[in-house]
């Protein structure tokens, strides 16, 4: 793999209702996003439909839970210029919003089965950007209220472009 791949990635999380899941805000290098992803993982979770949609905010951001990008690749690979962060500043990422911001520009999104997932993932034509110190950042949002709020899991993964 690319040392230049990475993921934000939110582990079984307890939701609050419609809520950011996975976001992040390009620092030094642009990045590409290449997929993401977004499902419930409770076993008893009752079979249940639900919508999620990528999306970009300007203005005020998500208050986030701090995250670590998963750096694919080699142990000697490069860490990402992106870091974990609570106010969606340039350059941070973060999971599991506790309060929304800003004005959304929803992008691809789709209604999904709680019981299996929904992901997306870039062709060449679809390919989403997100510019270097961009005044947008780029996230996955939980558009409906789920009735099972725990054991949630989502991800984004990008290639740094720079």
């Amino acid at each position: 793999m690319s040392a230049s791949v990475y993921s934000v990635i939110a582990k079984g999380v307890t939701v609050v209702g419609a809520n950011t899941m996975v976001y992040l805000r390009p620092n030094a290098a642009p990045v590409k996003i290449l997929r993401c992803h977004i499902s419930q993982g409770a076993a008893a979770a009752t079979s249940e439909q639900q919508a999620a949609s990528l999306f970009t905010v300007t203005g005020t951001f998500p208050t986030l839970v701090t995250a670590t990008p998963f750096q694919h690749g080699g142990v000697n690979d490069s860490a990402s210029s992106i870091v974990g962060g609570t106010s969606g500043a340039i350059g941070t990422c973060g999971i599991n919003a506790s309060a929304e911001g800003g004005t959304k520009i929803f992008g691809p999104g789709g209604g999904f089965n709680n019981l299996n997932c929904w992901e997306w993932v870039s062709t060449p034509d679809e390919q989403i950007i997100v510019p270097a110190a961009s005044a947008a950042g780029f996230g996955i949002f939980l558009v409906t209220v789920p009735t099972a709020k725990t054991l949630w899991y989502s991800y984004i993964t990008y290639a740094e472009i720079g």
